[in-house]
C-alpha cells in the first residue's frame, strides 16, 4: 500500500490509508543532521517531553489522560535513519468506527500538547525533570558493557565510522552529559521545533483529515540527505583488540561494499549478503564456521542500506580467532567466485520476501517505510520489492559482492593469563 502525500495543511502529511488495524496512529518525525556536538542534548528532549506538560505537569498525569481515551498510548524517542537523527513522537489509538464517539481531534490536542506546552517553571524545563533523565541515561550507558554482543558491534562501529557521522551514537555520551543546563536543553528543543524538517505519518482508517489543520508546522522543500558522505578506501584493514571479562571473545569484522540503497544493485547486494551469512538459517558462513568446523557458537552478517556496510558479528573461543578469520576471508572469496548453490539463493530470495511481507503487518512499520521511501525519493509497493528479488539473477549477485572488502576487524576477548 503506498503513500499519499498531503501538503493542504502546509506541512507534509503522509497518509497511508488502510483497513488493516483496528488502530490509527500518528507518527510526527523531527530530522537534523547528525551532529557529535549536540546528539546527547537531542536524545534527552524525548523523555524531558514525555515527563509533563503545561496541562498534564507529570508523567503519571499524562498517561492516565491516555487511558482516558480508550488505552491510547504514546512513545518518544530518538533514531538514527542514515545521516539524520531523528526525533519521532508517536500515538497509537483506537479508530473512531469502533467507538460511539469521535476521539482524533482530542489525540491531536494531546499531541500539540507534548510538542508544543512542556511543562517549564520561568522559561526553561524543570531541573528535577532533567535531573530524571540524567539519572535513567547514566544507567543506561553504565550498562551498555554488560551486552558484551551490542558492545562489541557499537565498537565496531566507533572504529569503523570513526571519521564520519556514521560513527555517531544516537543515544549520545555519558561524558557531555553535565555540560548540559536546563538553558542548553530548551534551546535545543527550540531548534528542533522551529528548524527541524518535520512529517506527520498516519496510518489507518482515516475518515475526516481536517482535524489536522489543528497542527502547525513548517513544510520544507529540499530533501534532507540521508545518505553516507564519503566512501572510506579499503586497502589497509584497521584491527583492535579490547579485553575483559567475558566466556566467549566477540569478534566483529566491518566491510565496505561501495553499494548503498540507491544503486541499481541494491537487492543483488543484500542477496549476497543472505547467503554469506545475513539469512535466517542455512548461510555459508554457518556452514562452515559452525557446522563443519565447530568453530564459533553463533555467526551472523547485517547489511547498512545507507552506509553500504555490512557488519558481521560471531562468539568464539579465543583459540579459535585466527582459523576463524582466515575461515570467513575463504567463505568471502568463494561468495565471490560464484561457489554457492542454487537452493542457498532460493532460500536467500524466500527468506527476503517472507521478511518484506512480515513488516508489512506492522503498522509502525508501514509508516517508516511511508517516511524512508519519501526521504530516499521513491515509492515502491510490495509487488515491485518482490518481482525485483524473484527476478535478480546469480550474475547479478557477482557483481554486486565483487567489491566487498574488510575495512576493520574487532575482538573483545580476555587476556593471557
Amino acid at each position: 500500500m503506498n503513500s499519499i502525500l498531503n501538503k493542504n495543511y502546509g506541512y507534509n502529511l503522509h497518509v497511508i490509508k488502510t483497513d488493516k488495524f483496528k488502530t490509527n496512529s500518528i507518527t510526527v518525525k523531527f530530522a537534523a543532521e547528525l551532529k557529535a556536538e549536540n546528539v546527547t542534548t537531542r536524545a534527552l528532549i524525548p523523555g524531558i517531553l514525555f515527563a509533563g506538560t503545561k496541562k498534564y505537569p507529570s508523567k503519571r498525569l499524562l498517561i492516565k489522560k491516555l487511558e482516558e481515551l480508550y488505552d491510547a498510548s504514546m512513545s518518544l524517542r530518538s533514531i538514527k535513519v542514515g545521516s539524520l537523527n531523528v526525533i519521532e513522537v508517536r500515538m497509537t489509538f483506537l479508530n473512531d468506527l469502533y467507538l460511539d464517539e469521535t476521539i482524533l481531534e482530542e489525540i491531536i490536542d494531546i499531541l500539540k500538547e507534548v510538542l508544543y506546552n512542556p511543562f517549564l517553571i520561568d522559561g526553561n524545563f524543570d531541573e528535577v525533570k532533567i535531573k530524571e533523565e540524567k539519572r535513567i541515561f547514566n544507567e543506561f550507558y553504565d550498562s551498555l558493557k554488560d551486552d558484551k554482543t551490542g558492545y562489541a558491534l557499537t565498537k565496531l562501529s566507533d572504529y569503523m565510522f570513526k571519521d564520519s557521522k556514521f560513527g555517531i551514537r544516537i543515544a549520545g555520551y555519558k561524558k557531555d552529559l553535565e555540560k548540559i543546563t536546563k538553558e542548553v536543553l530548551y534551546s535545543e528543543y527550540q531548534n528542533m521545533i522551529n528548524n527541524d524538517c518535520t512529517d506527520v505519518i498516519i496510518v489507518g482508517d482515516f475518515e475526516d483529515l481536517t482535524p489536522f489543520k489543528k497542527l502547525k508546522f513548517k513544510s520544507y522543500d529540499e530533501i534532507p540527505n540521508i545518505y553516507y558522505d564519503k566512501f572510506i578506501d579499503s586497502n589497509q584493514v584497521d584491527e583492535y583488540v579490547e579485553y575483559d571479562q567475558l566466556n566467549q571473545s566477540k569478534l566483529n569484522i566491518g566491510f565496505q561494499t561501495g553499494i548503498t540503497v540507491k544503486n541499481e544493485l541494491y537487492v543483488a547486494l543484500i542477496l549476497g549478503n543472505s547467503i554469506y551469512g545475513g539469512g535466517s538459517f542455512n548461510t555459508m558462513l554457518f556452514d562452515t564456521l559452525r557446522e563443519k568446523n565447530s568453530l564459533c557458537y553463533y555467526v551472523k552478517t547485517h547489511y547498512s542500506a545507507y552506509s553500504g556496510t555490512i557488519h558481521l558479528y560471531c562468539g568464539i573461543s579465543k583459540n579459535n580467532y585466527q582459523k576463524s578469520l582466515d575461515l570467513i576471508k575463504d567463505e568471502l572469496k568463494k561468495l565471490k567466485n560464484g561457489e554457492f548453490t542454487d537452493e542457498k539463493l532460493e532460500i536467500a530470495k524466500k527468506g527476503l520476501i517472507n521478511s518484506y511481507l512480515e513488516s508489512l503487518d506492522g503498522q509502525a512499520n508501514l509508516g517508516y517505510k511511508a517516511y524512508t521511501d519519501y526521504l530516499k525519493e521513491e515509492s515502491r509497493d510490495y509487488k515491485y520489492i518482490i518481482d525485483k528479488v524473484n527476478q535478480c539473477s546469480k550474475e547479478e549477485i557477482l557483481e554486486a559482492v565483487k567489491n566487498i572488502e574488510i575495512d576493520t576487524i574487532f575482538l573483545l576477548t580476555t587476556e593471557d593469563k
